[in-house]
């Protein structure tokens, strides 16, 4: 017997009725639950909880519930609290992120804050840290307040903060004399604490990304940083009968040391654990989101905690018993049954205590032969009138263009609202709201309807908001240079870095940076040169040879370098010329078919993404050939340049071909761009050399007759029976895969038609700029969200941690690649991978097989039929599957650092964290060369100076892809950075323009001008700061400099203050020529540049006005007179003579 409710205060009272039976609620489509709980907020008296089988689940659910809180000021009432995202008795520990959400959800609950807590049924089984221990793990610090420095580092580490050099992420904290940045998982940015002897000075917030401080606060509170306490009353809970060897990381733990994984040993140091029920009221109030697949997940887990705890036992380890880490079933259960329950079922049966609402799913709009818009306004006019209609989309932008589209083209009165409930609207005006609502629906009893973008033009994934990736000159950071890494001295050549040393020079303190060269000879290179010196980032570092210091070889190389970069430059340059003065066709402007196409696009572009789409389109409208290069990473979205340039061509009439490199590409694309083109009226096709005759003779005719729109394929498509009735537009990817007597062919192609060339290899900034003129390019430089925060080990190969991977990724709904490469017994590597995870659905794939089998393999995986691919390195390119977040290389060492950068690239595409296991062979040594590979791409995690790094490899072989396999060689042999400056000095050469030789002055003065370690102890960070002074051109970024120093590090000692003296000196040299400024015993001799832009009238005037302190020594030389004064007098009278000479 089903009712319909038509009172939500009924609905309340029966669902807290004192009998407590649970109340089923069916009929409730897509949002609908959400919405339904959000007007049910004014009636809800207590704390409610709503338990969903899986964490994507639980995000959706919590932001539409937020959503719909939104208008009545109460999304800050929904918390969420997300599981761990790792295994039962895992080695690692879970994400900072997700630690972060867990204790702000504790922390607030254990507050009594009224709150609806969304959380999924693993969470909810895990036992957690008890109220005393969370209130334990907190505390708060106040501006004036005294506390010892020591005492509070003791207590961070207490709480599982980690030391580090730089505090970029949450629960790291370091400590530099009177100053201590800290970054509490609770906040949104890091904390700069100043002490005055032990009183808190001052309390600041400051970026991770420049460590520059922003807004000072008056107090704050620290939160544990891990689901772990470690202080002496927790150490002191451990028995000595044993329990000490139960946690191997024990020994560890005392040396101030938190391993990952520690949080499953939590009931040793915490022994009554508690649950999440604990931290809610017994009249909390429990929402069950589709019971089933709850209770599926639930068993699951169970199972899962048993074996997990049976193979950690095996492995010699004492685990904790399940039942201090987790509840049972039975007492899952139990505590469940003592909650007023609702039951989102999701469909309506005979239950007598179910209640059935009528709602409906919106579904897509898509319909055959119409256009989105088309469709959408047709099902706007049905329902605006009899129902309070509003469309939910992502952005304000796509909010604009929705609306100028409806209001202006299909006549729909539209009006932008914050949320809902909104003030009332005119009759039939339709809502446009921003937010990420995951589906639609139709609720009658509400007179409501919404239609969310995904539902208009299909699937729509949202990026975060994309980081800032600053351009400019493409130098290494030498705050990533170590011991024993390569340099690169511009005169010198390539050496070893030795590390700074500090060394007295004339009586005074100095530190010099010692680079090794062949023979063991030592350069020591004072730090105002360091802009001499570049870390050496080349193709192969294992084949630098190191170059004899005081030998002529480096010139000549150089010399040799710059004749092959002129002549490559002149081809390109003859080539642009041509296309120039040829005729091709001038596409129209984008329409508002061309718009409405826009809109299906599945994510919102980047920046750069917007950038070069607007820069194809421009030179597309042009008379003459388009030429232009797109380069971009993976998953930086440089196909949909592509796809908007071949709609742009069809809609003017002209067929586009689309060549690629491999037939799994061409197919992939194929899919998309079919996809993509569905609701339009263009045709596609697809030619390879597996389709059988039949099928090409009709693809050729197609295109012959004009019918197809669109043709993608391999090189097949440059054979010489294919021809186009109407080609406008060559889309080449990847074009230096491709062979000579092929790219010949595509260079006679690009006097002829507008040529669009897509590259996944990104290329140096600067070399765009030095081909500015010479070749068209596009740099899409935005990563997507999370590009690189990938777990990676190196482990060796082991069917146990085979396993516990592979049932991670599975726990989460996700996928895995399991790549082996080779063709002959992946058949048997996959039969092995059943054996060792039989709950995945594995199948294989590589390149030898039959075209159609693949295709349906492929495809199976895509539409996650498949839960283990097996596969070659086909995977490497193109492919874009954003389920699949774990990935297992089998023999790593065979392949190049390169590859594995692709290959990892094909995962870490969520908002999940990602994980790379490369699985070594235990019954091989690796070279030396394979260990280091290794130990580079597992360093390469987290987006950072590791990305720095990563994106710098995949620059590099951008730049040779570009230039050419011997331009590749000349990189290697001089390092990026150094062949981009022979680049951009022969550019300039070919432009006509000349190149101002910029003078490095000496400061010869006895004084003592350095960055003390006591003052900065890290190297690196020292080594950054000096060359970032050697580079200074101006006083404004100096005095920014010495700010950001006595921010970061407290109040710089005088060597430091000296130090800043002397590079002010240095700009003012700069400016003026000044070559050298030499301090003797009785005066300081100053000798000029003969281009100096000093006046001779201008010396004699300051010769006469001071003739007893001023003396000329010659045409260019001048000696300034010491009367016995400090380095500090000298300094002001030295700033204000040449201050005068400017």
């Amino acid at each position: 017997m089903t009712d319909t409710i038509v009172n939500l205060q009924n609905l309340w009272d029966r669902i807290l009725a004192p009998e407590g039976d649970r109340v089923d609620l069916a009929g409730l489509a897509g949002s609908s639950r959400a919405y339904l709980l959000a007007r049910l907020e004014e009636f809800r008296p207590h704390p409610l909880l709503v338990i969903t089988s899986s964490p994507s689940e639980a995000e959706r659910f919590f932001n539409d519930l937020s959503f719909f809180l939104r208008g009545a000021s109460l999304g800050e009432t929904v918390v969420l609290f997300p599981q761990w995202e790792v295994l039962p008795y895992d080695d690692r520990s879970p994400h900072p992120e997700i630690v972060r959400q867990r204790l702000t959800a504790l922390n607030r609950l254990a507050g009594n804050e009224n709150l609806i807590t969304i959380t999924t049924v693993r969470a909810a089984i895990q036992k957690v840290l008890p109220k005393e221990a969370l209130s334990r793990g907190s505390f708060t610090l106040h501006v004036g307040e005294s506390l010892e420095p020591d005492l509070l580092t003791e207590e961070l580490i207490h709480f599982g903060y980690r030391q580090t050099d730089l505090v970029e992420c949450p629960g790291t904290f370091c400590r530099r004399g009177g100053i201590l940045d800290l970054f509490p998982p609770n906040l949104d940015t890091p904390l700069r604490l100043d002490y005055f002897g032990d009183e808190i000075e001052s309390i600041r917030r400051f970026s991770p990304e420049n460590q520059r401080s922003t807004d000072p606060v008056d107090s704050c509170t620290i939160l544990l940083s891990r689901e772990i306490l470690l202080d002496p009353a927790s150490m002191a809970s451990l028995h000595p009968d044993g329990e000490m060897q139960r946690c191997p990381a024990l020994s560890q733990i005392e040396e101030g040391i938190i391993p990952e994984g520690i949080e499953f040993y939590a009931p040793l140091f915490t022994p009554r654990m508690a649950t999440l029920f604990d931290y809610l009221p017994e009249n909390t109030g429990v929402v069950i989101d589709q019971p089933a697949k709850v209770e599926e997940q639930a068993e699951k887990f169970h199972h899962e905690i048993a074996e997990r705890h049976d193979i950690v036992r095996e492995q010699g380890k004492a685990p904790c018993a399940a039942e201090e880490l987790y509840l049972d079933a039975k007492d899952f259960q139990a505590v469940l049954e003592t909650k007023h329950r609702v039951w989102f079922v999701l469909s309506g049966g005979e239950e007598p205590q179910e209640l059935f609402f009528k709602t409906e799913s919106i579904g897509g709009l898509a319909r055959p032969g119409k256009s989105r818009i088309t469709a959408l306004s047709e099902t706007l006019q049905t329902l605006r009138n009899e129902t309070d209609l509003s469309i939910v989309v992502r952005t304000k932008g796509q909010a604009e263009r929705l609306m100028e589209i409806l209001t202006e083209e299909e006549g729909i009165p539209c009006r932008r609202i914050d949320h809902l409930p909104e003030v009332p609207r005119p009759k039939g005006a339709v809502g446009i709201l921003i937010a990420p609502l995951s589906s639609g629906f139709r609720f009658p009893l509400f007179g409501l309807t919404l239609i969310t973008e995904e539902e208009i033009f299909g699937i729509k994934r949202s990026r975060r908001p994309p980081r800032q990736v600053k351009e400019g000159p493409f130098v290494t950071r030498l705050s990533d240079l170590a011991e024993g890494n390569f340099v690169v001295h511009i005169d010198h050549g390539i050496g070893i870095y030795r590390g700074l040393r500090e060394v007295e020079v004339e009586g005074s303190a100095r530190d010099l940076i010692r680079i090794e060269y062949a023979g063991k000879d030592l350069l020591y290179l004072p730090p105002e040169k360091l802009h001499l010196m570049q870390k050496y980032s080349g193709s192969d570092e294992h084949a630098v040879q190191i170059s004899k210091l005081g030998g002529t070889g480096w010139e000549k190389l150089k010399g040799k370098i710059k004749k092959s970069i002129e002549e490559m430059s002149r081809e390109l340059i003859e080539l642009y010329a041509e296309r120039k003065v040829a005729q091709g066709t001038a596409f129209s402007p984008p329409d508002s078919l061309f718009r409405e196409f826009e809109e299906t696009f599945e994510y919102d572009e980047t920046p750069d993404q917007a950038r070069a789409i607007e820069e194809v389109l421009q030179d597309m409208q042009k008379p003459t050939p388009m030429d232009r290069l797109v380069c971009g990473d993976v998953g930086y979205g440089k196909t949909e340049v592509a796809i908007r340039a071949a709609f742009k061509a069809a809609l003017d009439g002209k067929q586009t071909a689309i060549l690629v490199p491999t037939t799994l590409l061409a197919r992939q694309h194929a899919e998309n761009f079919a996809r993509r083109f569905r609701p339009f009226p263009v045709e596609v096709a697809m030619l390879s050399r597996f389709a059988n005759r039949s099928e090409q003779k009709v693809t050729l005719e197609k295109i012959k007759k004009g019918e197809t729109d669109i043709l993608i394929g391999t090189h097949r498509l440059l054979s010489r029976d294919i021809a186009f009735k109407n080609l406008g537009l060559l889309i080449i990817d990847e074009e230096q895969r491709f062979g000579v007597r092929h790219k010949e062919k595509l260079k006679q192609l690009r006097k002829e038609v507008d040529v669009l060339t897509l590259t996944a290899t990104p290329i140096p900034r600067t070399l765009e700029m030095s081909l500015l003129g010479i070749r068209d390019i596009s740099i899409i430089n935005t990563p997507p969200e999370d590009r690189l925060s990938i777990d990676t080990r190196v482990v060796r190969f082991s069917e146990g941690i085979i396993r516990e991977a592979c049932l991670r990724e599975l726990d989460r709904g996700g996928q895995i690649f399991f790549v082996h490469n080779r063709v002959r017994d992946i058949d048997r590597m996959a039969e092995r991978m059943r054996r060792i995870v039989p709950e995945a659905r594995v199948d294989v794939a590589h390149g030898q097989m039959e075209q159609h089998h693949l295709q349906e393999v492929m495809n199976r995986f895509l539409d996650r039929e498949t839960d283990l691919l097996v596969t070659t390195t086909i995977i490497e390119s193109g492919l874009d599957i954003p389920n699949a977040n774990t990935m297992l290389i089998h023999q790593p060492e065979m392949f190049g650092l390169g590859q594995l950068y692709q290959l990892r690239g094909r995962i870490g595409r969520t908002r999940h964290r990602a994980y790379a296991y490369l699985l070594t062979r235990a019954d091989r040594s690796m070279t030396e060369v394979a260990r280091q590979r290794l130990q580079v791409i597992q360093e390469l995690t987290e987006l950072g100076s590791g990305f720095q790094l990563a994106a710098r490899d995949l620059e590099i072989r951008g730049a040779g892809n570009l230039l050419g396999a011997k331009q590749s060689g000349f990189i290697s042999a001089v390092g990026i950075d150094l062949y981009m400056q022979l680049i951009e000095e022969v550019s300039l050469k070919l432009k006509g323009e000349k190149r101002e030789e910029t003078i490095e002055p000496s400061l010869r003065i006895r004084v003592s001008a350095r960055i003390p370690k006591a003052y900065i102890r890290e190297d690196r960070l020292r080594l950054d700061l000096y060359r970032r002074l050697a580079l200074l051109d101006s006083n404004e970024e100096l005095y920014r400099i010495a700010d950001e120093m006595k921010d970061r590090f407290g109040t710089p000692p005088k060597e430091v203050h000296n130090l800043l003296r002397l590079a002010e000196l240095r700009i003012l040299c700069r400016k003026l020529r000044v070559l050298e400024i030499l301090e003797q015993k009785k005066g300081i001799r100053l000798s000029f540049d003969r281009e100096t832009p000093v006046s001779r009238e201008r010396i004699i005037t300051l010769l006469q006005s001071a003739p007893h302190l001023i003396h000329p020594l010659s045409e260019y030389q001048l000696e300034f007179m010491k009367e016995g004064e400090s380095f500090g007098e000298t300094w002001v009278r030295m700033k204000n003579f040449l201050q005068e000479l400017i």
